[in-house]
């Protein structure tokens, strides 16, 4: 076997071997009491990555290759899995566009009626202004002293995201 055959082969194997563990991590208890799940998320990554990097190296030097590819196809995993991650249960977990597209494929509303779904069942029932306000307090980003204020650290973070948003012409 060619070495550009076995290096391809290596990748390939050692990112669907560590991509199966990070995504059946879901599945176990693994800090399950960890509640944003974007938090969970990374937890989980750099505990399989951890896990994974021994068996991806011996793997690496079981076809010759130099060790260092261990590093280079983890450093591709982490980066893969993040923005996969990021794009879409973290996005979908937050979405509005989501909630209201499973409504819509559930049963058609009016306009009017769809709004009210979205009241009642997104902002009230699923208490989405309370979780988002315990997030933002677990994260340090708000202050509820019978008052909810931002933290310096928050307004720091909208400091960055405006100059990203600039960045980005985001209006």
């Amino acid at each position: 076997m060619s070495s550009f055959i076995k290096t391809i082969y290596f990748y390939l194997l050692s990112f669907i071997f560590t991509t199966c563990l990070y995504l059946i991590s879901f599945h176990l208890p693994f800090f399950a009491e960890q509640k944003i799940i974007f938090y969970r998320g990374i937890m989980l990554l750099i505990l399989i990555i951890f896990i994974s990097t021994p068996f991806v190296y011996l793997f690496a030097r079981s076809l010759h290759l130099p060790g260092e590819i261990a590093f280079l196809i983890q450093t591709t995993t982490i980066s893969l899995n993040l923005c996969f991650f990021v794009l879409f249960p973290v996005t979908f977990d937050r979405s509005v566009t989501m909630f209201l597209l499973n409504t819509l494929n559930q049963s058609s509303y009016t306009e009017r009626g769809l709004e009210e779904k979205f009241i009642n069942d997104y902002v009230i029932s699923q208490k989405a202004i309370k979780r988002r306000i315990e997030e933002q307090s677990i994260i340090g980003f708000a202050k509820d002293d019978n008052k909810l204020e931002l933290s310096s650290k928050a307004k720091t973070f909208l400091k960055i995201s405006d100059i990203i948003n600039k960045i980005y012409s985001v209006k």
